[in-house]
């Protein structure tokens, strides 16, 4: 007699799994911003922007901390994003969650409202 194993597959991505990936791809934009704003706020003479690029400062602390800790998530799930494409368009990644394929497409538009969203998340939770 034979036994047979039944082999699952895992679940589908689950919505705060794709929250993740969202997360992940939104907030490296995010910091590039945030720098490129500094940079610029940095080479005029203006004194009243010493405020403002040192809010800026800590905001980019939290992110790049928030992100060091989302990798750590997206590892212990089993997510791995193995294609990124940033253009006019918007963004498109492709990723891999439990062995299933997924991919996320996000227009220009759409792109800058989550941006707004998380920024201004960032800026009231200031410490």
């Amino acid at each position: 007699m034979t036994t047979r194993t039944l082999v699952r597959k895992p679940p589908h991505t689950t919505l705060e799994e794709s929250e993740l990936v969202k997360e992940a791809v939104l907030l490296p934009v995010l910091l590039t911003m945030i720098r490129r704003d500094m940079d610029r706020m940095q080479d005029q003479a203006n004194k009243l922007c010493l405020p403002n690029i040192v809010v800026m400062q800590r905001v980019l602390e939290m992110i790049q901390i928030d992100l060091v800790k989302l990798k750590q998530r997206l590892r212990s799930a089993g997510i791995r994003i193995y294609s990124e494409v940033k253009d006019a368009q918007g963004i498109r990644c492709k990723y891999i969650c439990r062995e299933n394929r997924g991919s996320l497409t996000m227009s220009r538009s759409m792109v800058k409202a989550e941006i707004s969203i998380i920024a201004g998340n960032y800026v009231h939770m200031r410490r």
